[in-house]
Parts: structure tokens; sequence; C-alpha cells
């Protein structure tokens, strides 16, 4: 059986809803994927259990999405709401190796730095 972990990552783009999910008739239990410490731009309710500290937000987190610029603004919601699990050991620092916080990590590939 497939799966999927999703872990302090943001699901963001044009649309007013970025992420649908449907089970199929014969899947009669919990989808087989997790969304653990997400930033989701959804209409969908993120309450179940495979939604796990997860936020769902219609605000743009990032300073300039029309020039491609991913970098999380200061006051992005996104900010300071990943889970240190996933960044200890892991991925301590960002995709510009830029150091992640231990204790309150931002979700994303980028880590805020003022």
């Amino acid at each position: 059986m497939a799966s999927a972990n999703f872990n302090n990552c943001i699901i963001y783009g044009n649309n007013d809803n970025e992420l649908t999910l449907e089970k199929s008739e014969n899947n009669t239990g919990h989808f087989n994927f997790e969304f653990n410490h997400c930033l989701i731009k959804t209409d969908t309710t993120i309450t179940s259990p495979e939604f796990i500290n997860s936020i769902k937000s219609t605000d743009n987190p990032f300073v300039d999405v029309s020039d491609n610029d991913f970098h999380l603004l200061k006051s992005s919601v996104a900010s300071d709401i990943g889970n240190p699990i996933f960044v200890n050991g892991i991925t301590i620092t960002d995709i510009e190796q830029n150091t992640r916080s231990i204790n309150k990590p931002d979700v994303g590939c980028y880590e805020y730095v003022p």
C-alpha cells in the first residue's frame, strides 16, 4: 500500500484550494498519508487524524510569488510552526544553508532570516 508523509511543508499556489482529497468507494479506512506541521492553502477541514498540528491559511506567506521569491515574510504564519523533530540531525540548515531554529523552525524550504 502506498503512503506519504509531509513534514514541515508548505502547500501553496495560485488556486484557492491547493489540496483536495477524495476516498475511493472501496477505501473504508483512513487515508494512508500524514501532514505533520504543515501550512496548507485549502478549504478542506484539516482536523482529521491525518493532519497533525497543520494549519490552513489563505494569507500569502512569501515575499514575492510573482517574482518567484519564496522566502518567508517576517509576519508569515509559516514562521516558527515547524516540528523540531524534523530538524534536529536531519535538516539543520535550509536550502540556502541558513541555520534552522532547533526549537521553533519555520516550515518550508527557507528559514526566515532578518
